[in-house]
């Protein structure tokens, strides 16, 4: 039996009482009442609105609970909303003595208790605090009925962009365009409606940046290709520019993804294109400083040597994508100019693949490109895949890569089984399997696949983000929601504080309501309400560190969910730091009336409150990156698979084959030796595009395909490096592991110890009043908290 498909009466009262706690009915604030008489009734609705009290919000807020949380979030959300409905579990959550549950307490004390969990010592309380903060705020403020949200009046925010931005004419006729040029991609989608065997040369695994480059490639060369993609094809015409359906169909885990301890927020494409789909269009080739560690500290001296192929690789990407840096910048990017220039700080003109950045609408790329703005996988490789004949087909859940006998102890990729939907799928590959899931998913893949390697897995960069925030004057719109994001780049700090290339990047994000909500610090009702009241007014600015730091991608218990074990590393957090600080400075120059960072205790400034902001910066600076006590998220996920010289230090040899399997090969950002240092979309593309240029070499080679003596020469001296490699490395690697970080072992212990203390406390005093709630009995034996 599963998990039940609803929440229990006591488990909605308690979620209703959170989102009392957090977004309680309130009177216009004296202080406030001046700012908005002009639109009284408007803000008056705003601030008494009841969020609780709409059934529509809590249907949704219940969905996402118990459909579109992993597993094991979801049975502990239903856990903990169980144990708020009793006073011992009160008492326990919150550390306060009490005989009545948090249900039956008025709102006030119910905000006070909430305040007490964001301001505990004890991270497992931030973390419960932080997770429903992020779930209940960002949602009120994002999802939707009939197109529109209740509190999006009083904000200002427009909604979709066709019902505000464009006349009902100039939609149906851009959509119609788009459609029209991504009709070779929908003829391509091969149904599954029973039990099949397929055959093909070869099958890629996954159509974003890496897959799709490779499936233009491969095709082109003469290859029957199949790409297969667990997300679904969202058609132009069925894009709704609405947040809450965006990360619901078109992300992964619906946009609920976390790591472990729950301290980040991970935003990736589960969709056909994958991140080019939803990506912010920012097109940065890869550091010269990245790239000359990889070539000399990774053992990669040929593959990234300086006018090399990956070089070349990397001219044809950006030469294939359109790419521009003659841009329109919005009001948010000419502020972080405004302030750089004031500063003396560092800035320059991002390149991005948008066609029209000058639009009001290209604010909304991160829901899908509904207009074919944007150069990508569903606009440029794979169409050019299809026109050589390759299929698609959606919905496609890889379970594992077939693995047969090969040479040297080594086995080989022989095909992949999959299902989509209820039906299975054997998909026979002749020449190669090719694994672009991305680096979330891909190391999964080869696990359920029975590859040991010890790296498989690990390495995993994030790039931590933060934010730093200001608000500018009422007269002052910014609107960081619409226009063209990330066409400018402040790498004032890029190098980091110890100048070792591990710095950060200050940048503009396509920030909408829900994304806001989420991120902006909750001090207390009524300054949050506040402050999402003026987002139009927002300045936001988003701090990228390259992370020297790394972390874990494991596989959950259901085989196919991935687990994200990351903490930010002291470095990472001093050189993020300095660079909010900067930011902060910037939001002051570009004349922001209040600042603010992402730190739940910071309750920001006011600049009219006086010249203390060396003061407000160092109070910040002493307040630390605490897991679970400053908002974090990631959009770009590397490095869970790398390429390397041997296999003791990587899961890869440097033509991206698996050490352990011939032909069988990864293609994504997982392949990145450390972390890229700038958005890693074309970086991934120009691995890809070297990578597969090589396996198309090779196979065309062994083919007889290849004609010009030219060609012949360098596949002959391909094959013989690679025959070198492998046979020099043909022992199995399943022994070779990477030193784990100190302690890690005994941390690993204290955090389970600690788990099941936290669920005995909590489950001991109330299993009386759960013995007939079967359904989560059930539930707990198959997703223990462990």
């Amino acid at each position: 039996m599963g998990p039940p498909s609803s929440l229990s009466t006591s488990q909605r009262d308690a979620l209703r009482a959170l989102t009392d706690g957090f977004l309680p009915p309130l009177s216009v604030p004296q202080e406030y009442q001046p700012k908005y008489e002009a639109q009284n009734r408007i803000h008056e609705e705003y601030w008494s609105r009841r969020v609780s009290a709409d059934s529509d919000f809590l249907k949704a807020l219940e969905s996402s609970i118990v459909d579109k949380l992993p597993a094991r979030e979801s049975f502990l959300t239903r856990f903990l909303l169980k144990a708020l409905s009793t006073s011992v579990g009160t008492a326990l959550l919150f550390g306060k003595p009490t005989l009545h549950p948090f249900t039956e307490w008025p709102v006030p004390q119910q905000t006070a208790l909430l305040q007490s969990l964001k301001t505990s010592s004890i991270a497992t309380r931030r973390q419960i605090f932080n997770g429903f903060k992020r779930l209940i705020c960002g949602l009120a403020y994002s999802y939707t009925v009939n197109g529109t949200n209740p509190f999006w009046k009083a904000v200002g925010y427009p909604g979709p962009a066709q019902n505000t931005l464009l006349s009902k004419r100039e939609d149906t006729a851009l959509v119609a365009k788009t459609m029209e040029q991504q009709r070779p991609i929908r003829e391509a989608l091969v149904p599954i409606d029973l039990d099949t065997e397929y055959e093909c040369d070869i099958v890629i695994v996954g159509s974003g940046s890496g897959g799709s480059v490779a499936a233009s490639v491969l095709s082109e060369a003469g290859y029957q290709v199949l790409v297969l993609e667990k997300g679904t094809y969202i058609a132009p015409a069925d894009i709704s520019n609405e947040e809450a359906d965006a990360l619901d169909r078109m992300y992964e885990t619906h946009g609920l993804l976390t790591t472990k301890d729950g301290s980040m927020m991970i935003l990736a494409g589960a969709t056909l294109g994958g991140g080019t789909t939803i990506n912010w269009s920012c097109c940065l080739p890869l550091p010269s400083y990245v790239r000359e560690e990889w070539r000399s500290e990774h053992g990669l001296v040929d593959d990234f040597k300086e006018g090399g192929e990956f070089e070349t690789s990397t001219r044809e990407i950006l030469s294939l994508m359109g790419v521009t840096n003659k841009i329109t910048h919005n009001a948010l990017n000419q502020k972080l100019q405004q302030g750089c220039d004031a500063l003396g700080y560092e800035w320059e003109a991002n390149y991005v693949n948008l066609l029209q950045t000058a639009n009001a609408t290209a604010g909304y790329i991160c829901f899908g490109d509904r207009y074919g703005m944007k150069r990508g996988a569903l606009s440029v490789f794979l169409p050019k895949a299809i026109s050589y004949g390759a299929k698609l087909i959606e919905g496609c859940h890889v379970e594992q890569v077939i693995l047969g006998e090969g040479e040297n102890g080594r086995r080989r990729a022989e095909g992949v089984r999959c299902s989509v939907g209820a039906h299975r799928l054997h998909v026979v590959a002749r020449k190669a399997v090719v694994v672009a899931a991305g680096a979330l998913h891909t190391p999964c893949l080869l696990r359920r696949s029975g590859l040991n390697n010890s790296h498989i897995g690990k390495h995993l960069r994030l790039h931590p983000v933060t934010v730093a925030a200001g608000f500018s004057k009422p007269t002052d719109p910014i609107e960081c929601y619409q226009g063209a994001p990330l066409t400018t780049v402040c790498n004032q700090f890029s190098h980091g504080p110890a100048n070792d290339g591990y710095g950060a990047k200050i940048e503009c994000p396509s920030a909408h309501l829900g994304l806001l909500a989420a991120g902006l610090p909750w001090t207390n009702p009524e300054q949050f309400k506040d402050r999402m009241l003026r987002i139009r007014n927002g300045v936001v600015f988003i701090i990228v560190q390259r992370d020297k730091g790394e972390g874990t991608v494991s596989l959950a218990r259901d085989g196919a969910t991935p687990v994200v074990e990351y903490s930010v590393c002291p470095a990472d957090k001093v050189s993020m730091q300095q660079a909010v600080c900067g930011g902060v400075r910037i939001c002051i120059a570009s004349e922001s009336t209040e600042v603010t960072t992402a730190h739940s205790l910071d309750e920001g400034m006011h600049i009219s409150d006086g010249d203390f902001l060396q003061e407000y910066l160092s109070k910040f600076t002493a307040l630390g990156l605490k897991e679970n006590e400053v908002a974090l998220f990631s959009a770009h996920q590397m490095g869970s698979c790398r390429l390397s010289a041997t296999p003791l230090s990587g899961a890869l040899d440097p033509n991206g084959e698996v050490w352990e399997s011939d032909d069988l090969y990864v293609m994504d950002a997982s392949t990145f030796p450390t972390a890229s240092g700038a958005n890693p979309m074309i970086t991934v593309m120009a691995i890809s595009l070297m990578l597969s240029n090589r396996l198309a070499l090779r196979l065309q080679h062994v083919d007889y395909k290849l004609r010009r003596a030219g060609d012949i020469q360098k596949a002959e001296e391909m094959a013989k490096r690679r025959l070198e490699l492998r046979n020099t490395f043909s022992i199995s690697p399943e022994k070779n592991s990477s030193a784990e970080r100190p302690g890690a072992h005994w941390n690993r212990i204290v955090d389970k110890s600690l788990s099941i203390l936290i669920l005995l406390t909590l489950m001991i005093p109330i299993l009386r009043s759960w013995f007939f709630d079967v359904p989560l009995v059930q539930d707990l034996v198959k997703h223990p908290i462990m």
